[in-house]
């Protein structure tokens, strides 16, 4: 079960990642992002993406490395803090609740960014 979640996990942190290079590459998709507040991300926002870009993946290696499918890169120990420092950053997840942009609750229903 547990590598099976991590698997999904992993997965759906990845995809994010490539919404995430889409958006930054300029693609006109800032209304399913940030509240929909920019067509298109300007660069000050694509710069801060790009951090969001490296976080989303360095996350979904340490849930691969969790579940046992890559070579450890830390210890167990260290990996589950990881795992549980992610899960308790993740306050996207609320704000979600408190949203009025109807586009953005519709489409980035997932708990990743």
């Amino acid at each position: 079960m547990i590598e099976a979640l991590s698997v999904l996990g992993a997965v759906l942190l990845f995809i994010a990642a490539v919404f995430e290079v889409l958006l930054i590459a300029g693609l006109p998709l800032g209304e399913f992002t940030m509240g929909g507040r920019h067509k298109v991300l300007p660069p000050a926002m694509r710069a801060a993406g790009a951090g969001s870009l490296l976080t989303q993946v360095f996350a979904g290696l340490i849930l691969l490395q969790a579940g046992g499918f890559m070579s450890m890169w830390f210890s167990p120990g260290v990996t589950k803090v990881i795992c549980y420092v992610f899960a308790g950053c993740d306050k996207h997840c609320y704000e979600l609740f408190l949203n009025e942009q109807e586009r953005e609750i519709h489409y980035d229903s997932t708990c990743t960014d």
